[in-house]
């Protein structure tokens, strides 16, 4: 029981997590580089949406963001699997697409219902469900099979997420001090982290 206790405590120690991804950054950046691209695409359409008034534009945009969110997490995916990401090829699995859209907006209604609820209720059930997208981008699985295996995931270990959250806030908090520079390199760490702590999380 102490064995596999300690074990646990290993797998989510937030500074194992960071060193693993900035190795993963470091080493694999070339492999990185056109999902930074699709980061910052993604990051622009944001800002363009909101200054938009076209509802029609808005939407676009919105759908987009979307789309190249799901690329993103799946990239990010291989790249610390160390396995090819055929991004141009995932753009076009619009099933995957949707199946990631309906879940990610139903984990995000339950948690933003909780938060004008109560704060305390949003916040359990984002660290509950949270990884839910990534279940079903890793596994292919539909809402309630995402979320069930999600909250395995995360059974008992809420605390530890929570620091882990955090200090990803901090972390970019950091790298936006310098004029916004400092964001070209914690933003690509913190997306790598959180990959990586799912993986953790799985093992």
């Amino acid at each position: 029981m102490v064995a596999a206790k300690t074990t646990k405590n290993t797998q989510l120690s937030i500074t194992e997590i960071y060193k693993e991804s900035w190795s993963v950054l470091t080493n694999r950046f070339s492999e990185f580089l056109p999902i930074l691209g699709l980061m910052i695409v993604s990051g622009v359409l944001n800002v363009v949406g909101d200054k938009n008034s076209n509802p029609f534009l808005g939407l676009a945009s919105g759908l987009l963001q979307i789309a190249i969110g799901y690329v993103v997490m799946w990239g990010t995916m291989q790249v610390v699997r160390n396995k090819k990401a055929d991004l141009i090829s995932k753009f076009q699995d619009f099933s995957g697409m949707w199946k990631y859209f309906i879940v990610s907006l139903v984990v995000g209604l339950l948690s933003g219902l909780g938060l004008i609820l109560l704060i305390v209720p949003g916040i359990y059930l984002l660290l509950k469900y949270g990884f839910a997208g990534l279940v079903n981008i890793d596994k292919g699985t539909g809402i309630g099979a995402s979320m069930e295996e999600a909250s395995k995931l995360t059974s008992g270990r809420m605390g530890s997420i929570l620091l882990f959250m955090l200090a990803t806030i901090g972390i970019n908090i950091v790298g936006g001090l310098l004029f916004g520079l400092g964001l070209v390199v914690t933003i690509p760490l913190t997306q790598l982290s959180v990959v990586v702590l799912y993986e953790r999380l799985r093992k």
